[in-house]
């Protein structure tokens, strides 16, 4: 049963995740999705170390092969595709792992140096995080999956200093087209920038609150394709599944051995609402752990934000415009906070 104080949009905006269990995933035409190939930002690519893998790049849904793996990569290719505003190239699924030993190899060394800008390192970052999500998400089953999303979080940070930078950088965490991996990435930079900027928050607890923020729906890995993708309203018995996912999110990741406290209550209370009718506790105001309180509103935006099959994206106003008017679901203060930055 839809609750009263929601609006359909908004409540299916929150709801809705693309099922990635199975794969291939396919979108509505049928067609393979861009989850057979990983983004690898140019920025990042030194040729004389990087793997003779095959790269493409996407125009429109298609991707296009750039270099063969038997083709010389150079740094005057890689600059002519930067300066024609080209900022990722594609490996396919099946030379991921020669991509990941490039970047575990070389990542501490792109962030200790200066030769990428911040916003460079920002979208490497980014671009990993991405990948690891999508690794997670897909074979959930896996322990040392998520030992690297929380190896990456206590390595490396976002560094933002704008909201522009913010916003630019959502936009690039787009170039996926699994709704629920950029979706859960988004979420991640949003929680992070807001600890960081409300309440000064230190290293151990930005990397607590982006772990439990990119692996935030893991959960919905429990709940039935049919359901997720219904476009007409859930029978109660539907409704009941779905608020079982925070607590299935919690369990799955207690039991690949995540026991940061934080990271574990955005899990569980993302959907706790600060006027007491979320789930699945029903708790409000301040029993609501800070940090879910703040991954709740993050969620929403990224939700109203992005594309979905049954709707299209809202534009920033229009999602503020959205949340303002069910503003009883957010900590007040963190709300207008967050809407102050973000409308600049």
């Amino acid at each position: 049963m839809l609750p009263p104080h929601l609006t359909k949009r908004l409540f299916s905006a929150i709801l809705k995740h693309v099922n990635v269990y199975a794969l291939p995933i396919q979108n509505a035409g049928g067609h393979r999705m861009a989850t057979d190939y990983s983004p690898i930002v140019i920025e990042s690519i030194d040729p004389s170390t990087f793997p003779p893998i095959a790269l493409y790049t996407q125009q429109g849904m298609n991707y296009v092969l750039y270099r063969d793996k038997n083709v010389a990569l150079t740094s005057t290719g890689l600059g002519n595709l930067r300066e024609s505003d080209v900022e990722f190239v594609f490996a396919q699924k099946a030379d991921i792992e020669y991509v990941r030993a490039y970047f575990e190899g070389n990542l501490g060394g792109m962030f200790a140096g200066d030769t990428l800008s911040q916003e460079g390192k920002n979208s490497v970052l980014c671009s990993v995080m991405v990948n690891y999500i999508s690794d997670v998400y897909q074979q959930p089953d896996q322990k040392w999956m998520y030992q690297k999303c929380r190896t990456l979080m206590n390595q490396f940070q976002v560094q933002i200093s704008d909201r522009n930078e913010l916003l630019r950088l959502l936009a690039k965490v787009s170039f996926t087209d699994v709704y629920l991996f950029k979706h859960s990435a988004q979420v991640a930079i949003l929680t992070m920038f807001l600890h960081r900027r409300l309440f000064n928050a230190g290293q151990r607890e930005l990397a607590e609150v982006g772990l439990g923020s990119m692996l935030i729906d893991i959960g919905m890995m429990h709940v039935a394709s049919n359901i997720i993708e219904k476009e007409g309203a859930l029978s109660n018995e539907e409704y009941f599944r779905i608020k079982h996912h925070p607590r299935d999110g919690q369990a799955i990741a207690r039991n690949m051995g995540i026991n940061e406290q934080t990271s574990l209550d955005i899990i569980l209370r993302h959907h706790e609402h600060y006027d007491g009718r979320g789930y699945p506790g029903h708790l409000s105001g301040g029993d609501i752990p800070l940090c879910a309180q703040v991954a709740a509103i993050c969620d929403v935006f990224s939700a109203l934000t992005n594309d979905r099959p049954f709707r299209p994206a809202s534009s920033l106003k229009e999602a503020l415009n959205t949340m303002r008017g069910e503003r009883n679901l957010f900590n007040p203060e963190i709300y207008d906070a967050f809407e102050a930055f973000m409308l600049g």
